[in-house]
C-alpha cells in the first residue's frame, strides 16, 4: 500500500549554516533574486507530503531570512553542531532525538540543492510502501566511475582489469551509476531513530536529472543555477 492516500506527518530539516569556507554566505546569496535558502523552504511548504518545517542555522540573519513563515519553525543550532566538521545526519540525530513529538517521517533537504522542486520530493514519497523505510533522491555520475584514473605517488596505478587498459572506454559500455545529490533523503521516524542513518533499511532511489542536482559550492555553481532558472523561465 502507497501512501498516498494516507494522512501522516513529516518533519522537514533544512540545515543552513552562516559560516561557508569556499562561497561565503552561501545560503544568503541571491540566486535569481532570491536567497539561496529559500528555495528550499519554499519547496518544502509546497510539498503535500510535508507538515512542518524546521531551519536550522547558527545565523541569526539566515533564521530571519527563511522563517519568515507561519509554517516555518526556527532552530538556533549550538555551537558543537555549526562548526565546520559538523555534518547534517549528526544535526538530524539531535533535532530527531530531542524532540518532543514523533512524527511520521523525517526529511532532510539540503538548500545547496535549490532546483530540487516539491514536485520530485512529492513523486518520491509516492514511491514509499508501507514496507519501505525511505526514500533518498540521487542523481548519475556525468562521467563513468569505471574509467577513474587511480594514482600513486607521482604514477599512475591502474589494475590490469581497468577498462582503459582492456579498451573498454565507450561510456555506453558502463551502467550508469549513481550518488546522493542533496535534494531529499527522507526516513520513516521510528527507522531514524533507530539507525540514526538515512541509509538502512528498505530504502528506495528517486533519480533527478543531473541538470536539477546542481549543487551550490562555489560562484561557478551559482552562475550555473541562475542559468538554469532563466531558462527554465523562458520555456
Amino acid at each position: 500500500m502507497m501512501l498516498k492516500n494516507i494522512n501522516l506527518t513529516n518533519l522537514a530539516i533544512i540545515p543552513a549554516r552562516g559560516g561557508s569556507k569556499r562561497l561565503k554566505n552561501k545560503n544568503k546569496l541571491k540566486l535569481s533574486g532570491k536567497p539561496l535558502v529559500l528555495y528550499t523552504v519554499e519547496a518544502a511548504l509546497k510539498s503535500q507530503y510535508v507538515t512542518d518545517v524546521l531551519v536550522s542555522s547558527d545565523s541569526d540573519d539566515i533564521l530571519d531570512i527563511a522563517c519568515n513563515h507561519d509554517k516555518v519553525s526556527r532552530h538556533k543550532r549550538e555551537s558543537s553542531l555549526a562548526k565546520d566538521t559538523s555534518t547534517a545526519l549528526e544535526l538530524v540525530d539531535h533535532i530527531v532525538t530531542n524532540s518532543p513529538r514523533r512524527y511520521d517521517f523525517v526529511t532532510l533537504m539540503l538548500p545547496t540543492c535549490p532546483l530540487r522542486t516539491h514536485e520530485h520530493l512529492d513523486q518520491a514519497f509516492d514511491l514509499i510502501s508501507e514496507h519501505d523505510d525511505g526514500v533518498i533522491s540521487v542523481t548519475t555520475y556525468s562521467f563513468p566511475i569505471e574509467l577513474n584514473v587511480p594514482v600513486k605517488g607521482d604514477y599512475i596505478n591502474l589494475h590490469d582489469n581497468s577498462p582503459l587498459i582492456t579498451g573498454n572506454t565507450r561510456s555506453q559500455n558502463h551502467e550508469p551509476k549513481f550518488r546522493p545529490n542533496g535534494g531529499f533523503y527522507v526516513a520513516r521516524w521510528d527507522s531514524f531513530k533507530k539507525n540514526r542513518n538515512f541509509w538502512k533499511g528498505n530504502v528506495k532511489y528517486f533519480i533527478m536529472s543531473t541538470l536539477d542536482s546542481v549543487d551550490i559550492d562555489t560562484k561557478f555553481d551559482l552562475d550555473i543555477a541562475e542559468l538554469l532558472i532563466k531558462e527554465k523561465e523562458n520555456e
